[in-house]
């Protein structure tokens, strides 16, 4: 009896400690699977492509610093190849992209696929921290060395700032042609141009602060151009779109770098706009890609890189971001303007963040004079 019931009191031990461990094992953080769920960043704007085909297989995520516009015309494209593809497409200023990827590359969390955006510095950065996926070299080889790096970062379009104003309240003869013609025309008659132009606000759009580095390097007479800007009481803008839309609607005449992407899309809707490249130099960005380290699906989005890279995507870039960069252009590209875009280190460059902090408190010094009567 004595030995039944201790045989007894025995298993009843061990199924007490049994379920004991069982909760502990449930409960514990360190065992609990990883979530793989990815959250766009707030305030992004999410656009779901569904998949062609009627069922989704995947879903391929891409975190862009670029107008679903614009990107839509590639993706409907794409899926055409891999119509049981559906694609997130997740909007958002390109400062924030960067601050968002950084951010889950370093805690390791669930992150988009691809990246895709104008602050190619942005991509070098993350890439040279290790977020980046290497791409395989029979994608990377039809693009020039100097538009790559590392197999890592894929430039697949050129983005010149352009100058955009409105026909109804500037004579053709007004138009600055070139910046030094620029320069002459806002102090020659500051009250005209007082309040009349804008142009990218580089302290939070990093295209913007990327496009005045441009000037910065290519032009002997930037100083004499900010300081001009700041007579002239020049408003600024987040994005290229805002700008064009605030020539559109004559809340100014003139908008400075603008992505010559956006500047023809808005002349193409609006006739009362008008385009011009500057004829002695155009400050410049790339138009990159980057696939993701932890990337869900990537051979999904390596596949995308491939497309974006090759003679049917160019086709489209051709037509879709603007009427004639694209990587057919890269190969013939004077070497004046290969040093402002290569893809490389000297973009990171652009994120040492003492010598941004002083670029930036410069140009707003000098946008922002001391004395109020020259506003």
């Amino acid at each position: 009896m004595k030995t039944r019931f201790a045989l007894i009191l025995a298993l009843a031990i061990i199924v007490i400690v049994a379920a004991a461990g069982a909760v502990t094992l449930r409960s514990s953080p360190r065992l609990a699977r990883r979530d793989t769920t990815y959250t766009p960043p707030a305030g992004a704007v999410v656009t779901m492509f569904p998949a062609t085909g009627g069922t989704t297989v995947r879903t391929l995520t891409i975190e862009a610093a670029t107008d679903v516009s614009f990107s839509r015309a590639f993706i409907t494209d794409f899926q055409r190849a891999y119509p049981e593809l559906a694609v997130r497409y997740v909007d958002l200023l390109s400062s924030a992209l960067f601050s968002h990827a950084a951010s889950l590359c370093e805690s390791r969390s669930p992150s988009a696929d691809l990246y895709l955006t104008v602050a190619t510095d942005h991509l070098v950065r993350l890439a040279n921290d290790g977020c980046a996926t290497t791409l395989p070299a029979k994608v990377t080889r039809a693009v020039p060395n100097w538009a790559q790096w590392r197999r890592n970062v894929v430039a697949f379009s050129l983005e010149p700032g352009v100058f955009v104003y409105n026909k109804r309240l500037i004579a053709p003869d007004r138009v600055p042609r070139d910046h030094l013609q620029l320069i002459e025309a806002l102090r020659g008659d500051t009250d005209f141009w007082r309040g009349r132009i804008g142009t990218y606000d580089i302290r939070q759009a990093g295209s913007g602060y990327v496009y005045a580095s441009s000037d910065a390097r290519q032009s002997a007479t930037y100083g004499r151009l900010i300081e001009s800007f700041g007579r002239s009481r020049i408003r600024t803008y987040c994005c290229s779109n805002e700008m064009v839309d605030a020539v559109a609607k004559q809340e100014i005449l003139f908008a400075y770098n603008v992505q010559k992407s956006y500047a023809f899309a808005g002349a193409r809707r609006d006739p009362d706009l008008g385009v011009v490249i500057p004829s002695d130099y155009q400050a410049m960005q790339t138009r990159s890609v980057m696939v993701t380290r932890d990337a869900p699906n990537s051979r999904e989005a390596i596949a995308f890189v491939a497309y974006l890279t090759s003679a049917r995507g160019q086709r489209m870039a051709a037509v879709q971001l603007s009427p004639l960069e694209s990587l057919e252009a890269f190969h013939g590209v004077s070497p004046r303007l290969v040093s402002p875009v290569a893809v490389g280190p000297v973009l990171l460059g652009l994120d040492d963040q003492a010598r941004r902090n002083r670029f930036i408190e410069e140009w707003t010094r000098a946008i922002t004079p001391a004395d109020p009567a020259s506003r």
